[in-house]
């Protein structure tokens, strides 16, 4: 008799499930150096999303039960406008300085699926980035543009850039989590890349603590349920890098006159993040700082800070 009526509820409890999570959201992350006082390597990105929820869920692309794809109750798709502008340390020449990185920049669209497993808690993400590397990115312009409205030197060497190139690359993240308490979490976040920008893979440790949602449900401020969020995070990661496009050159172009030979590339990196975000109701605000260690042999390592905003409906 039990079943039966937990039968007959099902219906409304998958609507309640639908109705108490959010559809949409929108969201930028802006990312510099500039908020550490400093200004070489990775220097400025900005990141423009819109994410929606899938009806159908998120099949998992690489496990298959008579031929169809596994799906997850919860899933996402994200679409996502990037740029990332990278310059040597220094700025104030127009000539190639082979002891320092290549001035380079990138612009990509990123379309992203996620997938979320609320009752084995694990976090599934696989998209794909197009787009294209070198003077077509307008990478010098973004950064002339920010330097001419603010007290920073202008970029002389952007002629000397990384020429341009196709960005075609895949991405495939898993995170699992290792402890899941009220107030505190750590997971395992793990990211392959794979194409004609980075080929690389990470994995490293993160902690979450403080006041916030399911996260094995839904992305940050998608519930409806949990009005106000606080909370710390701190993420440790390594790298085993086997290419770098900003570094390296492009796969295809030949002309570019300054490129970091790839046996001065650091085929190990580590990285460590800490963030804090906030959130009422439908608003959200994070921010955070980045480290990492060099890139290339003759390098040093860099820190840069970021601001993300979004707005969920």
């Amino acid at each position: 008799m039990r079943w039966f009526f937990l039968l007959l509820l099902f219906p409304f409890m998958s609507l309640y499930a639908q109705d108490s999570l959010y559809s949409h959201r929108i969201g930028v992350n802006w990312q510099n150096d500039l908020f550490l006082k400093l200004d070489r390597d990775f220097t400025n990105g900005v990141d423009i999303s819109y994410m929606r929820s899938l009806r159908n869920g998120f099949k998992i692309p690489v496990v298959k039960k008579k031929g169809v794809k596994l799906a997850l109750p919860y899933g996402y798709q994200e679409f996502s406008l990037v740029q990332h502008i990278f310059t040597p340390e220094n700025l104030g020449t127009d000539e190639i300085i082979y002891e320092d990185r290549p001035y380079a920049g990138y612009l990509l669209l990123r379309v992203k699926d996620l997938g979320y497993s609320k009752s084995n808690e694990y976090v599934i993400t696989s998209s794909w980035d197009i787009g294209v590397l070198g003077p077509a990115a307008y990478g010098g312009n973004v950064q002339d543009f920010i330097h001419d409205n603010t007290p920073s030197p202008a970029p002389e060497g952007w002629d000397n850039q990384i020429q341009n190139d196709l960005v075609l690359n895949y991405n495939f993240g898993f995170e699992k989590a290792l402890s899941n308490q009220k107030s505190i979490l750590i997971t395992v976040p793990s990211l392959m890349r794979l194409g004609t920008l980075y080929t690389d893979l990470t994995t490293g440790v993160k902690v979450r603590c403080g006041k916030f949602q399911n996260y094995f449900e839904s992305p940050n401020n998608f519930s409806k349920r949990d009005k106000v969020q606080v909370y710390m995070e701190v993420q440790a990661s390594a790298q085993l890098v086997a290419y770098n496009a900003t570094l390296q050159g492009g796969v295809f172009s030949k002309e570019n006159e300054h490129v970091i030979d790839s046996n001065d590339l650091e085929r190990l990196r580590l990285s460590g993040m800490v963030s804090l975000s906030a959130s009422f109701k439908k608003m959200m605000m994070s921010i955070g700082t980045h480290f990492n260690t060099k890139s290339y042999s003759f390098g040093e390592g860099h820190r840069y800070g970021f601001i993300v905003l979004s707005y969920s409906f």
